[in-house]
């Protein structure tokens, strides 16, 4: 299982041992971060696309998108290198706690998800991540 970036948030667990987050606040309509530079609030597609092509050439970094409320049930997609390709997990809010889903991904499908996510706040085929577990 990989997790990352996520700065703020306790970590629960409940008896399917499936990664589960308190509810946290955002007092800003949308924040990128990644693990070594500051981060920016309100960024524009350009600001996130740079994000993501500094992941994917750099091993041990990733890129967390999040809004400051949830569209669609999202709260945040983050992505970042697995063994073999990526992942793309999504935050997503349910009552006051935030689950975390995950699928493989390749470069051009997280840009692709990260533009929607950027620009309309949606992310389509939700259906097909699946839940972060321990292990």
């Amino acid at each position: 299982m990989l997790m990352f970036g996520f700065v703020g948030i306790i970590v629960l667990q409940n008896s399917s041992k499936e990664v589960v987050f308190e509810k946290v606040k955002q007092s800003v309509p949308m924040k990128l971060e990644n693990f070594y530079d500051q981060p920016i609030l309100n960024p524009t597609w350009n600001d996130v696309d740079f994000r993501i092509r500094k992941m994917l050439d750099t091993a041990d970094e990733h890129v967390l998108l999040c809004l400051g409320t949830a569209s669609y049930g999202v709260r945040y997609i983050q992505s970042a290198h697995k063994p073999g390709g990526y992942t793309l997990q999504l935050g997503l809010e349910q009552g006051d706690q935030t689950r975390l889903v995950e699928k493989d991904v390749t470069p051009e499908e997280i840009r692709e998800i990260f533009r929607k996510f950027c620009d309309l706040g949606i992310v389509e085929g939700i259906e097909k991540y699946k839940p972060v577990k321990f292990k």
